[in-house]
């Protein structure tokens, strides 16, 4: 198992991916709507770096956290990012990754604070996903968009 820092500092580093994929996918897809979810996305991202660095810097608070902004998810093969569909579907895998990492921590962790804020931290990266997969389905045009239960009694028509 690694120490908590590494483990933070990984964390944080996995965010900033994030949070630059979704600006990128924004950037590529130059859609409206796509660019609520995005940018959703991206604030959300940011809350769990900013809160990830408060533990660091509560934890060690002598020590400097060096993260460079920049970092950018490492694709397989660019043409991940050739249609929307694939750029969605890794952004899904990187979200259900992310999810993972925090259900370990949780697992790991001894502070029921820490315990907690990870589990939420797991739940939030799974509706990241929910929200990937309507995206997917929107784009699609496979979404549907009113409730079935409006239906009821027009079949009587």
């Amino acid at each position: 198992m690694q120490d908590k820092k590494t483990i933070y500092q990984m964390v944080i580093q996995e965010e900033i991916k994030a949070q630059n994929l979704y600006r990128g996918l924004s950037k590529a897809m130059g859609k409206t709507d796509s660019n609520d979810v995005f940018a959703k996305l991206i604030k959300i991202e940011e809350l769990h770096e900013e809160t990830i660095r408060r533990l660091f810097k509560e934890d060690y608070p002598a020590e400097k956290l060096q993260v460079d902004k920049n970092l950018r998810p490492e694709f397989e093969t660019k043409d991940n990012l050739k249609n929307p569909q694939a750029a969605l579907q890794f952004a899904i895998a990187k979200e259900e990754h992310a999810a993972d990492i925090y259900q370990d921590l949780a697992a790991q962790s001894t502070a029921a604070e820490h315990r907690e804020l990870f589990l939420k931290f797991a739940e939030d990266e799974k509706n990241h996903k929910e929200l990937l997969l309507d995206e997917i389905s929107r784009l699609s045009g496979s979404m549907m968009w009113y409730d079935e239960s409006e239906l009821n009694g027009l079949m009587e028509y």
